[in-house]
């Protein structure tokens, strides 16, 4: 199983990072993608590129955006972080409508804009965050264009009018811990429609979890029995398959012995 989004650099990890690894590990997880968020996270997230299983992007999301003073200058430091330290994606960036009281849409958009464009420039593939955002988000998408490798967006939480709107553009889909929660039925019944070549799941830890908990790696098993039981496949294919479909979309090698 790939954990697409997992965010192993915060400091709630800082504990017991390890112990979560190898809980996840012997439950079958043996990769994970880790975004960075905002230049001051870039380097805690570079540090666990080492870490075997380990894939890193790095962006700007946009509970950030508003602290970007000079966005030119932050976008060479991003282009420089992302080929120096061989980054798998650009990510994670798009538009959050719940902030847009602390952090304006129209600088939202500007910052987001402005990796999409990057990601073009470097061919890289995105992760996005859209929250009650919509329309927005799809304008960005339709100004500037997705780079070749396309995007996944992360956390996705919307019916199946709204899954048909990305698929249409060619989008991946994000699923995680949402798909467990009461009153997710219009959530459920989307995840049945999307084809399953264009699904990956994830955790999201720690800022979703189980049950009211903090999420860690683990919660990927639960995530996937989820989806197989919606879907009515066997949960083995359905990880085995959003693996390999995340591994496509990064392009990366699966890890050896895994």
């Amino acid at each position: 199983m790939f954990d697409s989004h997992c965010h192993l650099d915060f400091a709630e990890f800082d504990a017991a990072r390890d112990e979560h690894l190898a809980a996840a590990r012997r439950a079958g997880v043996t990769d994970w993608f880790v975004p960075g968020c905002a230049p001051e996270q870039w380097p805690s997230v570079s540090a666990l590129a080492a870490v075997p299983g380990v894939h890193c992007g790095y962006g700007i999301h946009p509970w950030w955006a508003e602290g970007v003073s000079d966005l030119d200058e932050t976008l060479v430091a991003l282009r420089r972080q992302l080929l120096e330290s061989r980054a798998v994606a650009l990510g994670e960036c798009g538009l959050d409508g719940l902030r847009a009281a602390e952090v304006p849409m129209a600088r939202q958009i500007e910052v987001f804009e402005a990796q999409l464009q990057l990601g073009r420039e470097l061919g890289l593939p995105l992760v996005l965050h859209q929250v009650r955002a919509r329309e927005d988000f799809l304008r960005a998408l339709d100004r500037v264009g997705l780079s070749s490798p396309g995007a996944v967006v992360h956390g996705f939480a919307g019916d199946a009018t709204w899954a048909r709107a990305l698929i249409g553009r060619g989008l991946f889909f994000g699923v995680g811990p949402a798909l467990l929660r009461r009153g997710r039925e219009r959530l459920r019944q989307a995840v049945t429609q999307i084809p399953l070549e264009r699904l990956l799941v994830e955790t999201d830890a720690p800022d979703q979890g189980l049950g009211g908990q903090r999420g860690v790696p683990l919660d990927l098993v639960a995530v996937v029995d989820a989806l197989a039981r919606l879907r009515g496949q066997d949960a083995a294919v359905v990880g085995s398959t959003t693996a390999e479909n995340a591994r496509g979309f990064l392009r990366v090698r699966p890890v050896a012995g895994a």
